[in-house]
């Protein structure tokens, strides 16, 4: 058999291969075998980082804070923390301070504090963030970095108290408390600034008052951005006493206010944040009293300590009812009320015994606090008038106190006399010539002396200073029983609630061509006079105390709020959406006007088709004139001395009138309790013609629970018809209010 040949000098390929073999098989059981064995470790990759989430760099947004993200990334390994760093120091012997997290975000606050001044109402600052990745090697990335402008709006302070003027000075006491309002408009949390910083600056203080007074700003260039030097106060801090300062020295106060971001209030201004007082010499007057309730409203001048029986406040109240005083009191500038005391007939005001029982036992001092009422028990006055005294005194932070004392009348109601009738209007009167006799009358008929006739004339007598044989006609009241009362040249105070309680029914005259006219004669009717500001209304007690009321003649619900005229509203329209009307005005809370009520002129009034009654009580109102309407020669004769026909037939009148829905219900309750809800206010009376137009409710009745009923006819019943007038009248007057009349010709 013939095998192979190996080649000359070698071996053969079966040999080699199978030493191969065996040399990997030695090696395998030389490295199992061996006692230790060590590899060679790979280089750390260095990990890498990402901000994910930031503004664009470069950009301005509007806000100081933002949340920033990042992530982090380790090919041979994981992320073990970051770092980061905000505005990383730019020279190069600075060290950065770094911050650790195991967080891939942040909520950063930047500030904001750019030192701008003038009227720049932003706060700015650019800003840089670094990220750092550190592997779990400890391995640290290259940083990543962004950088962006922020942006805020500067918060702003106000000094409220004592008020800041650039004219003039502020004259306080030695002690003084200042007060402010901050607020910062983008604020997050709150919008209160974080802080306030505040300096005083006295006569020697440098920078100077002179300098700063010329040019506030000057302390914004000094002393910003960190204000060393200045008090500061928590946003919360709404004013600062002062205490010590010296008598006759002029200062200036001057408050910053710092927000999140730390921008600052600017710029410096003598009309908000800038200060100047003086310190008085002498001794501090006391808060300044305002007492008031339904019935009236006062206010003091000024402070001080008033026991001088003319500044006494006299007020007539209603008795049996409890009685109620409030008040409140106005520091002088730069000091603050600490409290208030009150007593009722206190025997001595230096008598300081502490009440036994707070509640009951009122003829001693209370004790000191900021309550700002009181209510008194109800008193009922031994042959129905009854004069009593309250007091009131009112403290400072400085110790300066104030005294008011009201001396009320308590008047119970005695209605011994049927009806008064008040004649407040203001026509023009008669003159005297050289034979005693007046002039013959002229101008719009009437005059005051032919209203008066046409009234109240006892009739069928001769007419002195009349043509010869002139027999005067009897007034449209003549037969019924009552008292009059002409208020032309009388003061408020001659109408007291002890004349008023006699009366159990009040008619109230006041014409309305006084509201167009207003300075006829140069007097205000009373009844304006008694709804002035500050006023005490007699009239609003006696109602009270469940008087009836008719107010006649168009003026009388302008009379009580013209002097609670809005500046830049409508002329001759009071509203109760301009505040003209409102709770506290006697039209709105009696006649229950609440809505609109305009002036003008109007020809004629009809009887409304709401005028239907049905109400438990309610007079027949079909008994009503269907119509008022203007004089005729036909249904009047000429009054005598009269030459000018169009005078007296007169075709419009200047009457009141409702302009807006006014309606007044009530919800009332039948025996098995099933409720209907109906008018309390009833339209008797519509306007008709004339620039008023038609359909405008001009008179109604009230008949409701929240006061006494209530008659208002917002037009001059003498310009009417003198059958319809007398009708008119009889209805109110019987119908309604149940009088009686001797049978008298009219």
């Amino acid at each position: 058999m013939q095998g192979r040949r190996t080649p000359a000098g070698g071996l053969s390929m079966r040999m080699m291969i199978e030493r191969f073999v065996c040399l990997l098989i030695a090696l395998a059981i030389s490295a199992s075998c061996a006692k230790t064995s060590r590899l060679v470790a790979l280089p750390n990759q260095r990990p890498r980082v990402e901000i994910t989430t930031a503004p664009a760099a470069g950009s301005q947004i509007g806000t100081y804070a933002y949340d920033i993200s990042w992530a982090g990334y380790d090919t041979d390994g994981s992320i073990d923390h970051f770092l980061y760093c905000v505005d990383p120091p730019t020279s190069s012997p600075s060290d950065t301070t770094w911050t650790k997290t195991d967080l891939s975000r942040r909520q950063f606050q930047f500030t904001a504090d750019s030192a701008s001044t003038g009227n720049d109402f932003t706060g700015h600052r650019y800003h840089t963030v670094v990220v750092k990745a550190v592997d779990d090697r400890g391995g640290i990335s290259a940083p990543a970095s962004v950088s962006f402008n922020v942006l805020t709006i500067v918060p702003t302070v106000q000094i409220n108290s004592p008020a800041t003027s650039p004219l003039l000075d502020v004259v306080v006491a030695s002690d003084l408390h200042i007060s402010w309002l901050g607020n910062d408009p983008d604020g997050r949390a709150s919008h209160l600034p974080v802080r306030y910083k505040y300096l005083v600056l006295g006569p020697s203080s440098v920078p100077s008052q002179v300098s700063v007074l010329a040019d506030p700003d000057t302390l914004m260039r000094l002393a910003a951005p960190a204000f060393a030097g200045w008090d500061s106060l928590p946003g919360t801090a709404t004013g600062v006493d002062l205490r010590n300062l010296n008598q006759g020295a002029t200062y200036l106060f001057v408050i910053v206010a710092f927000d999140e971001a730390g921008a600052y209030s600017r710029p410096l201004s003598l009309d908000s944040n800038v200060l100047r007082f003086q310190v008085a010499v002498g001794a501090p007057v006391g808060p300044r009293l305002r007492l008031f309730n339904n019935y009236f409203d006062y206010a003091f001048n000024s402070g001080g300590f008033f026991t001088d029986p003319r500044q006494e406040v006299p007020v007539d109240l209603a008795s049996d009812q409890p009685i109620v005083f409030n008040w409140n009191g106005t520091p002088s500038p730069g000091t603050f009320v600490t409290g208030y005391r009150w007593s009722q007939d206190i025997a001595s005001l230096d008598d300081e015994t502490p009440r036994p029982n707070e509640a009951t036992d009122i003829q001693l001092w209370s004790q000191w606090t900021l309550a700002n009422a009181a209510t008194l028990p109800a008193i009922h006055p031994s042959g129905g008038v009854g004069i009593h005294f309250f007091y009131l005194e009112a403290r400072d932070n400085v110790g300066a106190v104030s005294l008011a004392i009201v001396r009320f009348t308590v008047v119970s109601a005695s209605f011994d006399r049927p009806l008064l009738i008040v004649d407040d209007t203001r026509y023009l009167r008669d003159t005297r010539i050289t034979n005693g006799c007046p002039p013959a009358p002229h101008g719009l008929w009437p005059t005051a002396a032919e209203l008066d006739t046409f009234l109240f004339a006892a009739g069928n007598k001769p007419w002195r200073c009349y043509p010869a044989g002139s027999i005067s006609t009897p007034g449209i009241f003549a037969g019924y029983d009552y008292d009059s009362l002409v208020t032309y040249g009388l003061g408020p105070q001659a109408l007291t609630l002890t004349k008023l309680r006699r009366y159990r029914n009040i008619i109230w005259l006041v014409n309305g061509s006084f509201v167009l006219n207003p300075n006829i004669n140069d007097k205000f009717p009373m009844l304006r006079q008694l709804s002035a500001p500050g006023a005490s209304n007699p009239l609003l007690v006696w109602l009270g105390l469940g008087g009836r009321l008719w107010l006649i003649g168009g003026g009388d619900a302008s009379a009580t709020v013209m002097d609670w005229k809005k500046s830049g509203t409508t002329a001759y329209v009071y509203s109760s959406a301009t505040g003209e009307l409102s709770p506290a005005r006697f039209v709105y809370a009696f006649p229950h006007w609440q809505s609109e009520i305009t002036t003008d002129y109007v020809a004629r009034a009809v009887r409304s088709p709401r005028a239907v009654g049905g109400w438990a009580g309610a007079p027949d109102y079909s008994l009503l004139p269907a119509a008022l309407e203007e004089k005729s020669a036909a249904t009047d004769l000429l009054p005598p001395n009269r030459t000018n026909p169009g005078d007296f037939y007169q075709t419009n009148f200047v009457g009141e009138y409702l302009t807006k829905p006014n309606a007044i219900t009530e919800t009332f309750y039948d025996a098995n309790n099933n409720s209907t809800v109906a008018s309390v206010l009833d339209t008797l009376y519509e306007t008709q013609g004339s620039t008023a137009g038609s359909g405008r409710p001009i008179m109604t009745l009230y008949h409701g629970t929240e006061g006494p009923p209530v008659v208002e006819s917002g037009f001059p019943l003498w310009y009417f018809q003198r059958p319809q007038a007398i009708q008119l009248v009889d209805w109110v007057l019987q119908q309604h209010w149940g009088l009686s009349r001797r049978p008298v010709p009219r």
